[in-house]
């Protein structure tokens, strides 16, 4: 059985705005189709898991098909499009743990929502250090 989720309406609109607008992709005929090997990364960037995908090692979820039309888009993409795609998918992350915390703790105000979601990213005792926040006894 599915559960129905309720998402209170301002994180419905938070999930729109962090979507953003949508590109449309470039027109077959612009896409490239053999492969090519991937493009090396010569230091660590917010978009290194595009460059840890290798088109050498396909996805198993994923049909060639698809993957291949996947990778000729990003080869499409400048690296300033590649990074605001980043920043959509985060802020989406970003939004829906936020939704999960109101979800989880609906009397909480929008400062305890803040240092909960900071507090899925480090451990009690840097929280309580640094925020005077214990996400365990709250």
């Amino acid at each position: 059985m599915v559960e129905k989720v309720y998402m209170a309406p301002r994180d419905v609109d938070l999930l729109h705005r962090a979507a953003g607008p949508v590109a449309a992709p470039p027109p077959l005929a612009a896409v490239r189709s053999p492969r090519q090997p991937p493009t090396s990364v010569a230091s660590p960037s917010p978009l290194a898991y595009l460059a840890s995908v290798s088109e050498d090692r396909p996805a198993t979820d994923t049909s060639p098909e698809a993957e291949e039309l996947q990778f000729a888009v990003w080869r499409q993409m400048t690296p300033a499009q590649k990074y605001a795609a980043f920043r959509r998918l985060q802020a989406m992350a970003d939004a829906f743990a936020t939704a999960g915390i109101r979800r989880r703790y609906p009397q909480a105000d929008e400062r305890e929502v803040l240092l909960r979601r900071i507090a899925l990213h480090l451990d009690r005792d840097t929280m309580v250090r640094c925020y005077g926040f214990d996400p365990q006894a709250q």
